[in-house]
């Protein structure tokens, strides 16, 4: 086992773990099928401008999966589809408030070193 599988399979362990600050989520690709994960998610509601005191970007929501567990089941890497007349790849979880939300990938990025892949989400419906 190279370094970079195993830089790979440790990151999928903390990325995964179910005692970490992840969400249990599920990934929809276009086609419906569904990935049922748990994950490291980055939900911030508001940044602030630290000079100003000023909110100078609205809600930002983040996940991070692993691309091992992609590959294993049989899913590429999620990606905006900006096509209105196809599905997009979505992500549904529910927060910590107890309310479900949907989300679209707006924007991924691969990290081929550490062997996982950064999803932007957006609202969806």
């Amino acid at each position: 086992m190279s370094l970079h599988d195993v830089a790979g399979v440790h990151t999928r362990r903390i990325l995964e773990n179910p005692r970490g600050p992840g969400h249990a989520l599920v990934l929809r690709a276009p086609d419906g099928r569904e990935l049922d994960i748990n994950t490291t998610t980055n939900d911030v509601s508001a940044v602030i401008d630290p000079d100003t005191g000023q909110v100078f970007t609205g809600r930002s929501v983040q996940i991070y999966v692993s691309r091992i567990t992609l590959r294993e089941a049989g899913f590429e890497t999620p990606r905006n589809i900006p096509d209105v007349s196809r599905n997009p790849w979505l992500v549904i979880y529910t927060g910590r408030s107890g309310k479900q939300h949907k989300f679209k990938v707006s924007n991924s990025e691969p990290d081929r070193t550490l062997d996982y892949v950064r999803c932007d989400l957006e609202f969806y419906e």
